[in-house]
């Protein structure tokens, strides 16, 4: 957003993001506005007024105030991140504990943001994107996915993203392709009508035709895995096969610990190492996790 902001190019459609970072800015192009965080609570602390309660209403009004030039919404939700809290007329209405009622409160949210966009009559000219940044907490769970967050199992690194936008996306479509959030860049510039600076090497693809039901393949098919916290490289994915140098949070590891090979297609709970019966694919898929790693570092 700040390459586009500073090259001064204005797009034509608008963007919303929410997602479950901790950080919370509402951002036009020529504007920024900050929306107020909730205070730290502990336990099950119950306050009336934080939180997303608190928060959708400025992103409503940001909305309205901005219907007539295009705009990016940020929206970071703090919860479910611990320590837990819900808003009172949430809590214990889950049937899932605390955690569930969270759940509940951010869907909510949600549906006020949608709901604001399309009282402007702005839903067939914006984008909205919702993601979670990571896997579950060690006490979650991540279904059939091993590992959680701080891991690089797929259970800590592969998480659901929903993208809306009416009479672009088409409404209904599943995909397994390979995404990250490193592809929204160039993808909002795509969509903003921005030419996305040449002078820098970006991460991300433009995944529009993907989006769109234009093309079934994602333009990125593979993906580099780094311990938490850390410059230390962990593993790769590409396409279905996906080698690890070790999974769990680096100060965990063990040392000399064997390199896995996984079929993360076939095998998605990573059960089976198959390094053993497929050397070569772990050789080559080594020697470019290795390749890679030398050239991020090199800057």
């Amino acid at each position: 957003v700040e390459d586009l902001l500073h090259g001064g190019r204005l797009p034509s459609r608008r963007v919303v993001v929410q997602c479950g970072f901790r950080i919370a800015t509402v951002e036009t192009l020529g504007a920024r506005v900050s929306v107020p965080l909730s205070p730290k609570a502990a336990g099950r602390t119950l306050r009336p007024k934080a939180g997303p309660l608190e928060r959708v209403g400025p992103c409503s009004e940001f909305i309205e105030e901005n219907k007539d030039r295009p705009f990016f919404l940020y929206l970071p939700h703090t919860m479910p991140h611990k320590p837990h809290s819900v808003e009172e007329q949430y809590a214990g209405t889950s049937g899932a504990g605390i955690f569930g009622d969270i759940v509940q409160q951010i869907d909510w949210s949600v549906g006020e943001v949608v709901k604001a966009i399309e009282a402007q009559g702005l839903e067939e000219d914006t984008l909205v994107f919702f993601c979670s940044d990571n896997g579950p907490i060690p006490e979650g769970s991540a279904g059939p996915m091993r590992g959680n967050k701080f891991s690089t199992f797929e259970g800590g690194m592969r998480t659901p993203a929903i993208f809306w936008a009416p009479g672009t996306v088409p409404a209904g479509e599943v995909s397994d392709e390979i995404l990250s959030t490193m592809d929204l860049f160039p993808t909002f510039a795509h969509y903003a009508g921005a030419k996305v600076p040449g002078d820098r090497t970006y991460d991300g693809f433009n995944i529009s035709e993907l989006l769109e039901g234009k093309n079934p393949k994602s333009p990125r098919n593979e993906i580099f895995y780094y311990g938490a916290n850390t410059e230390l490289i962990n593993g790769i994915r590409v396409g279905d096969w996906k080698y690890q140098l070790w999974g769990v949070h680096p100060r965990q590891r063990k040392e000399n610990e064997s390199p896995k090979l996984y079929n993360v297609v076939e095998d998605i709970g990573e059960e089976n190492n198959l390094i053993d019966q497929h050397p070569e694919i772990a050789e080559r898929l080594r020697k470019r996790m290795e390749e890679f790693d030398a050239s991020v570092k090199q800057w």
